[in-house]
């Protein structure tokens, strides 16, 4: 509402509607260099809200060595046609230090959205889309500030980390042989985290469906992979790197050769600097 006031007055306006979230208002945080000398103010953050702390309340531990104030990711994508009402100028996508898949999918779909916007298309992301969000990178999602989400729904105990998307769970372990139960499908080079107990991560390199050596396996498939990653029989497994969509972001930026005419102006004259615009 705030934003659309500004825009109608003429105003230039960005909203951020994608990416990580600091826990503090507008950045204000003082924790970091409360607490290592490193100031969130000065860009030196050391985000110690991605640590783990436990809450004690009159001398009784409530909570253990949980992410408590670790802020979910903000995803404003299905709300995205009430931003755009606002007249914003500008939207805003945390690309910083993400993959380039990331930051090609993410990209993509808030441009396709925003076309089917302005020429009253009616856009729905598609499973797929939903799941190329999710495996390059979340935290879990909130729509956050914008549209009055819930505390409890901003923040996640659970991880600090990218969470990927839920593919399996293990049947059994006998070494370095790991056999899952798929739910969704997995590929050669893909990335994959085991969570249980403990959390350990790895490549598929290796994987095996009815003892004959594969590429990919479908959803329903019991494979069996070779890894030197531990994990243990019920460990659930989850997808954190899509080697088909790294490949396919790869090819596309590869083969973008988009270049812009650009005219400049050289002035050099004795006893004076050399003077150089760009139109």
């Amino acid at each position: 509402e705030k934003v659309k006031e500004l825009s109608n007055l003429g105003l230039e306006t960005e909203i951020f509607v994608h990416g990580a979230l600091c826990y503090a208002y507008s950045g204000n945080c003082l924790m970091s260099y409360a607490i290592g000398k490193r100031s969130g103010n000065r860009g030196a953050c050391a985000q110690p809200c991605r640590k783990t702390y436990s809450l004690i309340e009159n001398g009784k531990k409530i909570i253990d060595k949980q992410s408590i104030i670790s802020m979910k990711d903000l995803n404003t994508l299905e709300s995205l046609d009430e931003i755009l009402k606002s007249n914003v100028t500008s939207l805003k996508i945390e690309g910083r230090m993400k993959s380039l898949e990331y930051v090609y999918t993410i990209v993509s779909l808030y441009r396709k959205k925003i076309d089917a916007y302005y020429n009253n298309i009616k856009f729905n992301l598609s499973n797929k889309d939903q799941k190329d969000i999710l495996v390059t990178f979340n935290r879990g999602f909130t729509k956050g500030y914008l549209f009055n989400d819930l505390n409890i729904n901003r923040t996640t105990k659970t991880s600090v980390n990218h969470l990927g998307i839920k593919i399996g769970k293990v049947e059994k372990v006998e070494g370095k042989k790991v056999t899952i139960n798929l739910t969704d499908d997995l590929c050669f080079n893909d990335g994959i985290r085991f969570k249980g107990l403990n959390e350990t991560g790895a490549y598929v390199n290796e994987m095996y469906l009815n003892n004959v050596l594969v590429k990919k396996a479908k959803s329903g498939s019991k494979i069996t992979l070779i890894l030197n990653s531990p994990c243990k029989v019920n460990d659930d497994v989850y997808k954190t790197v899509d080697s088909n969509l790294v490949s396919m972001a790869n090819n596309i930026v590869k083969n973008f050769d988009k270049k812009v005419p650009i005219t400049f102006h050289i002035k050099i004259s004795y006893n004076n600097p050399i003077s150089l615009s760009a139109i």
